[in-house]
């Protein structure tokens, strides 16, 4: 049940996300007369590589941190691992989680292009654009 709920919750942020995109290129447009869809694109994408090498990076060493067994091979059982180990991995893997999914809703709370934002600024580019036919 959980696997699911958190398929539905990651499938639609990243539409959501993605979706953003063209409202942030056409208000940037808006603000300063031009477009930046590239760089926007280019953002993202170094954004979503630092956060997978970043994520990596934080496992092994909280991994390190909580002591885990080396050489398992893969047959580790809770009984081989230290009680001590075992409540900070639940630590990690519970309230540690959340706190980087906290912050990733305080970062999106600023995103301000609501449907009338995205409104007006569809017809600031459209009259823009107008005037722009129309003086050539």
């Amino acid at each position: 049940m959980f696997s699911l709920m958190m398929g539905m919750f990651m499938g639609s942020a990243g539409i959501a996300m993605n979706a953003m995109g063209p409202d942030v290129a056409d208000q940037h447009e808006v603000l300063f007369g031009t477009r930046r869809e590239g760089l926007f694109a280019a953002g993202n994408a170094f954004a979503n590589k630092a956060a997978s090498a970043g994520g990596t990076l934080v496992a092994g060493l909280l991994l390190g941190f909580i002591a885990l067994p080396k050489h398992a091979d893969g047959k580790l059982s809770a009984s081989d691992v230290p009680e001590g180990s075992l409540h900070l991995l639940g630590l990690v893997y519970g309230p540690g989680a959340a706190l980087f999914s906290l912050a990733a809703v305080f970062i999106i709370l600023k995103y301000r292009i609501d449907r009338e934002a995205h409104a007006r600024n569809i017809a600031a580019l459209n009259s823009r654009r107008l005037a722009a036919q129309t003086a050539a």
